[in-house]
């Protein structure tokens, strides 16, 4: 994690992505070079930028994060209405009860702006949940801050493993109309052609400019056939409707008239109302919630030796009564139903009584289904003890759209960086990537527009391809994905590949995926394969041709460095917006 401060003092200044630089635009400095795909004065397709005579353009990935980039998220500030007992922190006295009431009073303090629950110096045991909630400690409020004296100084130590299946250390989730949601909803008169910002509907009556809004589309037997996913022997053997929830875009109404709304960023996909394409109002979603400067422990399971075998526990999450079923998902962060936050400075530590050197038992950040506008910075987690089957040991998931998670650290996660469902507009940016156990990766269903920007491997890789009938039929996990410059420092040990392999990249994405720029310090390999994988499993798979877009492999230089910020600088001034 990054230094800490404490109180309720001034940001630590830096704003995510970097300080704002207009001159970000220019050409490459000497020894460097620019992606023919982004020329200087590169415009985005809503704006007045074109394909190139084979359809490939690169899309707009600057509305990711709080606020949209626009604002930096309020690390820092606040007002502090309630502080934790230091004499609790001392690793002994269960806190979770004194932390709990903390929070339910912040909720409750008239105070305008962020409040602050601050946790001074120490280590707070955590237990439960014991009344059958879904977390040991809840905020159901927005506009709330759960601040520490620094990772290494405030620590949350839950040591009630066998409780946590399914359920959080810290969970912030709301309680009202979610991204996913069905009602109330119009029906759209017209298909979306992406991007954009026009959703035509018979009337707009019962929608106002600043709602929260979703744009939404379900997965169809035309919607699988139209990607080649539709298998005729087995009924939804790919995208299968309980599983795969369909287009989604969560957004806010910037205008409208009486039979069109305008939305505050581009629709990515298209949007058929042949796949009962509608607009789906939200409410009651939380907002403003902030997590800064501390870090989570949870004591291992007893029952799991640290040298277990993790292919004979692979699948013990379905058996009742094994270690790897009470661990199943558990997650130290959970952050739904719920916008524009931010978790900064957050680690994972190992307690001192685990002797596997567990930090997790399984899951470590989420950012759920119904969330969106999440910025994630300067966080180091990882560890997990049960890297098993079912979604487990997985450090930063998203399931939710447009979140920007940067300059952290994941080590040794099942998958260290992993984007699910088919959502889009989320930007990984400046990651350090260590020693998974698989892939870090698009993992199922029809994600698009995502960016993995200047992403540092050790020893792992980034995957994004058809994967065939596996996590309950993911086949085609992505397109329109975008790697670049990314930075290679040891190859990989594929599952399936003993000796090794030199793709720091694997692509196969459905349509166009863009692989752009690779370099390495060292002799390990850089190898952009949009078509060829160093493992063998995903080669049987449709390949979805064209073969994925590639440009700059072991070139270094690759200017601008960050893809995500360059576009929010030009996006910034092209708007005429405040930036920080």
């Amino acid at each position: 994690g990054g230094s800490a401060g404490v109180g309720g003092g001034a940001s630590d200044g830096g704003r995510d992505g970097g300080a704002f630089d207009a001159s970000i635009d220019g050409p490459a400095p000497d020894g460097g070079w620019r992606s023919v795909l982004f020329p200087v004065g590169w415009l985005p397709l809503d704006e007045g930028g074109t394909a190139d005579g084979l359809g490939r353009a690169l899309p707009d990935f600057s509305y990711a994060g709080y606020h949209q980039g626009v604002d930096a998220p309020p690390i820092g500030q606040g007002t502090i209405v309630a502080t934790l007992s230091a004499s609790l922190g001392n690793g002994v006295t269960d806190a979770t009860a004194a932390l709990q009431a903390a929070i339910t009073s912040a909720c409750a303090s008239p105070v305008p702006g962020h409040r602050v629950v601050f946790m001074p110096a120490g280590t707070y045991r955590l237990r439960g949940p014991t009344d059958g909630g879904s977390g040991a400690i809840a905020v159901n409020c927005s506009r709330l801050v759960l601040r520490g004296a620094g990772p290494t100084q405030t620590r949350l130590l839950f040591d009630d493993p066998r409780l946590l299946r399914n359920k959080s250390v810290l969970l912030l989730r709301g309680s009202g109309q979610g991204v996913r949601d069905g009602t109330p909803s119009v029906l759209l008169t017209q298909s979306i052609t992406p991007p954009s910002r026009v959703v035509t509907v018979a009337s707009t009556a019962g929608f106002a400019v600043g709602d929260w809004v979703s744009v939404r589309a379900d997965v169809t037997q035309a919607f699988r056939e139209d990607h080649r996913m539709g298998d005729s022997g087995v009924p939804q053997a790919y995208w299968p409707d309980g599983s795969f929830f369909g287009l989604i875009y969560p957004r806010r109404i910037v205008g409208l008239n009486a039979t069109q709304v305008i939305l505050d960023a581009p629709v990515r996909y298209p949007v058929l109302t042949r796949d009962n394409a509608r607009l789906v109002k939200l409410a009651g979603l939380l907002e403003e919630l902030g997590l800064e400067r501390f870090a989570i422990g949870m004591v291992q399971h007893p029952d799991l030796p640290p040298n277990a075998s993790e292919q004979a526990t692979e699948a013990d999450y379905e058996v009742m009564g094994t270690p790897g079923y009470e661990l199943h998902t558990s997650r130290a962060i959970l952050m739904d139903r719920m916008h524009d936050g931010w978790i900064h400075d957050v680690d994972t530590f190992s307690p001192s009584s685990n002797d596997a050197g567990a930090h997790v038992l399984s899951m470590s950040h989420v950012l759920g289904d119904h969330s969106f506008r999440v910025t994630v910075s300067e966080c180091d987690i990882g560890w997990p003890q049960y890297r098993g089957g079912g979604g487990n040991g997985y450090l930063f998931h998203l399931t939710g759209n447009d979140h920007l998670v940067r300059d952290g650290r994941a080590t040794r996660g099942r998958h260290n960086l992993i984007i699910n469902q088919a959502v889009s507009g989320n930007v990984f940016l400046r990651m350090t990537d260590t020693t998974p156990r698989y892939s870090s990766d698009s993992h199922r269903y029809l994600a698009h527009q995502n960016l993995f920007d200047q992403i540092s491997l050790h020893g792992s890789w980034l995957q994004s391809v058809n994967r065939g009938k596996t996590s309950t039929g993911a086949g085609f996990t992505s397109t329109q994905h975008v790697f670049w410059n990314t930075s290679v420092t040891s190859n990989h040990l594929d599952a399936f590949l003993p000796d090794g392999g030199a793709c720091g990249i694997e692509s196969a994405q459905w349509g166009w995926g863009y692989l752009i720029g690779s370099s390495t310090p060292t002799d390990a390999g850089t190898q952009l394969c949009g078509f060829t994988f160093t493992s063998t499993q995903w080669q049987l798979q449709d390949q979805g041709a064209p073969y994925d877009y590639e440009e700059g492999e072991g070139r270094a230089g690759l200017y601008p460095p960050s893809l995500y910020e360059a576009q929010r600088v030009r996006r910034c001034v092209r708007q005429s917006l405040p930036c920080e």
